[in-house]
């Protein structure tokens, strides 16, 4: 299976999105499986997907702070509490990732159409953890933790609060992957301390990189939101930015104000305990798109550079 699409050469089909046409699916190494099954094998076997794995092992090692693992040290890891707890429920859940295959060739046809600048010469593995990062770029390497995608009802994440739980699911992943690989090649960055405006502006630019990415995306899956809570925002956003300009808190750098606006949370209780969490990623997506729609020469990859959302203008101007 080939780890880079096919190229869409027909200037119709790129002005239409390309959003119909064959692409060949982008390999997922399975690295989970072959630590997990590494105990088992002979030592010729070993080597041999050392070999064929060692990318995608050498960049989960150093994730979790060691060095490139031999044949030892990958023995020790698939006996490793993390493994043992997670792993049969991944074999479960994903006995096989041709789903998310299919999806991640979508995914970065779409990119390389819309000129976003991602390397050609990424690399995937699925691994199992117990960082807390679901997904982690290391250099020309993405590595996908299945173990937080196993869904909201797994009991190992029966510890964590509904709204987390609800994101834990296999439709998760290519939703988490689109916007992982705009935020690591385009990571946020201002010239002085950012303002709430700031970041909820590079969000909405993450929400949409989600909506143009992922096939068939849904909004309130890309938002984090169930449908009667995007119901609810789309008929209070008015009155929700409303409450936010007289608060004067838009432009704060008060890193507080900005966490209760954007962090996960079950609701916004400085805007109104009726209105769901992170709300401040909703409104920023709602400026971003009314922005695109009032300036339609602007490159969709523009969004995610600092002089889009660290500019105050950008609010001005989007006519919000």
């Amino acid at each position: 299976m080939k780890r880079i699409i096919s190229i869409c050469f027909f200037v119709s089909l790129v002005m239409a999105g390309c959003s119909d046409i064959e692409v060949d699916p982008v390999q997922i190494m399975r690295v989970d499986q072959m630590v997990a099954n590494f105990p088992e094998m002979n030592s010729d076997e070993q080597e041999d997907e050392l070999a064929i794995m060692r990318p995608e092992l050498d960049a989960m090692f150093r994730v979790m702070g060691w060095p490139a693992p031999g044949k030892s040290e990958v023995e020790w890891w698939a006996e490793s509490e993390a493994v043992k707890m997670f792993q049969p429920a991944v074999d479960s859940v994903f006995p096989s990732l041709d789903k998310q295959e299919f999806q991640l060739a979508h995914i970065l046809h779409r990119a390389q159409l819309k000129h976003f600048g991602l390397p050609d010469n990424l690399k995937f593995g699925a691994v199992v953890w117990g960082k807390p990062q679901p997904i982690v770029r290391v250099d020309s390497v993405v590595l996908i933790a299945l173990n937080h995608y196993l869904g909201a009802d797994f009991e190992g994440y029966s510890h964590w609060e509904y709204y987390r739980r609800a994101e834990k699911t296999p439709r998760n992943i290519s939703y988490d992957l689109a916007a992982s690989l705009m935020a690591t090649q385009y990571p946020f960055a201002t010239k002085t301390a950012p303002t709430l405006l700031s970041w909820m502006l590079y969000e909405g630019a993450l929400v949409e990189a989600r909506m143009t990415l992922v096939p068939q995306a849904s909004l309130n899956i890309a938002l984090g939101y169930d449908a009667k809570e995007l119901e609810y925002l789309e008929d209070n956003t008015k009155g929700i930015w409303d409450d936010m300009k007289l608060m004067k808190i838009i432009y704060s750098t008060d890193p507080n104000i900005i966490d209760r606006f954007i962090a996960p949370s079950p609701v916004s209780p400085l805007v109104n305990y009726k209105v769901p969490g992170r709300i401040g990623r909703y409104i920023g997506y709602k400026i971003v798109l009314e922005y695109l729609k009032n300036n339609p020469s602007t490159a969709l990859v523009d969004i995610f550079k600092p002089e889009f959302y660290d500019n105050p203008q950008t609010l001005i101007n989007s006519g919000f």
